[in-house]
């Protein structure tokens, strides 16, 4: 008697139909936040469309930047030195890794690391912020390497500066 209500016990428990992943509600703050981004994606691309012409182009790019400056709050007004200095280099195969120190703003201190080409040259440049990933900041290196290996200069900085006399 105990066996078979045991067996109820966990059979009823245990039933396949339980332990399938429960469908939760569509959660309504999250079906109007979706539908506000389809229609400005919708809005968007009508108006990218409607672009044939290089000043069109110039002008919604003028726009872009305008939009996006203001809802930052606008760039700091500092140009000051950044009294950068290199504080260590790796020469790797294909390309070389240098140890860059500098100021951002005053008193604020920016870690970073360039990859570059080996040659001698001009090559184009890519910003890398290290980001939250699952592999954090080896990530970013292996990206900047690569580009490093197909002729891009990748300055891959620490997203949190530091201040003067802080541990660098």
């Amino acid at each position: 008697m105990r066996i078979t209500a045991l067996t109820v016990l966990c059979s009823a428990v245990f039933s396949p139909s339980l332990l399938a992943a429960q469908k939760l509600p569509p959660d309504p703050f999250l079906r109007w936040m979706d539908r506000i981004a389809q229609q400005q994606l919708d809005k968007r691309e009508s108006i990218v469309a409607a672009i044939h012409t290089i000043p069109e182009a110039e002008r919604r790019k003028q726009w872009v930047r305008e939009t996006l400056l203001d809802i930052l709050g606008g760039l700091p007004h500092y140009h000051g030195p950044l009294r950068a200095r290199i504080t260590g280099r790796i020469e790797a195969g294909g390309y070389t890794i240098e140890r860059l120190l500098f100021e951002s703003l005053p008193g604020f201190f920016v870690t970073a690391d360039v990859y570059r080409p080996n040659q001698p040259g001009r090559y184009p440049g890519v910003l890398l912020q290290s980001g939250h990933t699952q592999e954090g900041k080896p990530e970013p290196q292996r990206l900047a390497a690569n580009l490093a290996l197909k002729g891009f200069v990748a300055l891959a900085f620490d997203h949190r500066p530091r201040r003067k006399g802080a541990d660098l």
